[in-house]
């Protein structure tokens, strides 16, 4: 779960990322964001660490 409370912090910590929820059961991460800001490309680099 560490993991996953690391990828929820890094999320969280992106501008225009407003709420972040991952859910490991689901392989999931429900995301809410400001489109102005950032986009889906964008929050895709930061799941996969890069």
């Amino acid at each position: 779960m560490v993991v996953d409370s690391a990828l929820q912090a890094r999320l969280l910590s992106a501008s225009g990322v407003h709420q972040a929820l991952v859910v490991p059961e689901e392989r999931s991460v429900y995301i809410k964001i400001d489109s102005k800001v950032t986009n889906r490309f964008e929050i895709e680099q930061l799941i996969k660490g890069v």
